[in-house]
């Protein structure tokens, strides 16, 4: 660096030199120089940084002491976005529909109902069904029948999750007792043959409609009905039921419901009264592999408690593909007007209130398998007072009384339901019955079998569906004359049906 500083101020001075000096003499000039420095080349000293030797003992400790204070921040939630995904079209929602047709043997039919109020938070609607049939022929004549029901109910959804709805109907049937001996002295004309039974049904329900916090559900309903018929019988019943539910866990559930039913039914003969109050805890227990239900049905009727078990254990082995379940339960069913005429039409209006109590073990399995779901259930009970139905006798209009019994019963059912193709729905459902009375040669008028299957298609881009169904009963016992009993056919019932949707909203059956 020295060599090359001399150089650049030598370059620089000489110059300067020439132009002071104008005019050299010509004779020749010795230079002489006293000293030459010259500088070796050196490799530069390569020092590797260090850090200074930290001292720990000189490091102040320090502490803080930070208090602690909520702050109130209006924040709002985030909105979750989803994905955009494709909305699949709305179904078309109707304020109304009617259906009407006509079949033979001169038999009408028609439904009609109608929403006023379809909103979110409120339904109001009115309804009416009309089915009759009135044969001509001298061998039909009786065997005519002629059902109305209408009504209006409406369900109003409060912005503090609580639901409530109501409904009012009236209905009307009329049967005739045509099962009297025509070959005899004594005839019936049509209105001697009549039974009219008119129901007057009033309902109200409230629930909470959405889950909260407390994670309670409770449903309050209470029905009230007036039965009367031809022949001076009424009938009036009214059934409150209080249940709450408490989730635990989100899967766990503690159940309480508290029930009476109040019956009372009057006749020219007598006055009856039928009333049961039920106390019902239960407590029900959900794993991934199995769930566990235990329960007390405490039941009170004339001053005497029973107390009946709910017990229910539920298994999956192999997830949806198998399930097994097995229960212990027992209840009292009520035996009155309505239940009978509602069963059988043709039941006298002078039969008396009575409760059927009874217990019943049962087990079965169910699941589904590819397009195949099944269920199969076995079960045997022993039933006290369990009515079963003779026709009275010396009566012209021979209609049915009841009569009761301890029967221990043995129950085989199962039902299958398929879809092999789309569009396809087959289902088929088979019960039997053994019956071992007490007194009674038979459980009279009660059939052992049911088999009843069915089957929809649909096509065209399901516009036309077919249907047909088979429903059939057979096994039951009826009492003759001189002790004997005979055995009846089996009843068979056969419906095909087509429909076809003509327009958006018009369709022919």
């Amino acid at each position: 660096m020295k060599k090359i500083a001399i150089k650049i101020l030598a370059f620089i001075v000489l110059p300067l030199a020439a132009v002071a000096q104008p005019t050299l003499p010509s004779e020749s000039v010795e230079v002489n120089k006293k000293f030459d420095a010259l500088l070796l080349d050196t490799e530069p000293e390569r020092q590797s940084p260090f850090l200074p030797y930290i001292d720990s003992t000189l490091r102040d400790r320090q502490t803080y002491d930070v208090p602690s204070k909520n702050i109130d921040i209006d924040y709002p939630a985030p909105r979750l976005r989803p994905v955009a995904v494709k909305a699949a079209p709305k179904p078309i929602n109707y304020k109304g529909y009617t259906k009407l047709g006509f079949g033979t043997p001169m038999s009408p039919y028609g439904e009609v109902a109608y929403n006023f109020v379809q909103k979110n938070t409120a339904d109001v609607g009115v309804y009416f069904k009309h089915h009759s049939a009135w044969p001509s022929s001298a061998d039909l004549l009786y065997r005519r029948f002629n059902n109305n029901n209408g009504g209006i109910r409406g369900n109003a959804y409060l912005k503090s999750g609580t639901a409530v709805g109501g409904d009012i109907g009236y209905g009307q049937r009329d049967h005739h007792y045509y099962g009297y001996d025509k070959s005899g002295t004594d005839t019936l004309t049509l209105s001697q043959a009549l039974q009219r039974y008119r129901l007057l049904n009033i309902s109200a329900n409230a629930f909470n409609g959405e889950r909260n916090k407390s994670d309670f559900n409770f449903d309050t309903r209470v029905n009230f009905y007036r039965l009367t018929d031809n022949y001076s019988a009424k009938e009036t019943g009214a059934d409150i039921r209080l249940v709450g539910t408490k989730w635990i866990a989100n899967k766990h559930a503690i159940n309480l419901g508290i029930r009476t039913d109040f019956t009372s039914k009057s006749d020219t003969s007598a006055t009856k009264n039928l009333n049961n109050f039920y106390f019902q805890p239960s407590f029900t227990f959900h794993h991934t592999a199995f769930s566990a239900k235990v329960g007390l049905n405490l039941v009170s009727n004339d001053d005497n408690f029973y107390p009946l078990p709910d017990v229910e254990l539920n298994a999956n082995l192999l997830g949806n593909n198998l399930g097994l379940f097995a229960g212990w339960k027992g209840d009292f069913q009520k035996n009155t007007l309505r239940t009978f005429s509602e069963y059988n039409p043709f039941i006298s209006p002078y039969l008396g209130l009575k409760n059927t109590v009874f217990n019943e073990y049962y087990g079965g399995v169910k699941g589904k398998v590819s397009f195949v779901s099944y269920y199969i259930r076995g079960g045997y009970g022993k039933y006290n007072d369990l009515a079963m139905y003779v026709t009275k006798q010396g009566d012209i209009r021979r209609w049915f009384e009841a009569v009761y019994d301890t029967v221990n019963v043995t129950k085989i059912e199962g039902n299958i339901t398929a879809t092999p193709v789309k569009d396809l729905t087959v289902m088929l459902s088979v019960g039997y019955n053994i019956y071992d009375p007490n007194v009674q040669a038979h459980a009279w008028h009660l059939p052992t079998t049911n088999v009843s299957a069915s089957a929809r298609y649909r096509l065209l881009d399901s516009k036309l569906l077919v249907r047909g169904e088979i429903f059939s009963q057979g096994g039951a016992w009826v009492p003759l004359d001189l002790g004997d009993a005979e055995q009846l056919d089996a009843m068979l019932d056969l419906n095909l049906g087509v429909e076809y949707q003509v327009a958006k909203n018009v369709a022919v059956f």
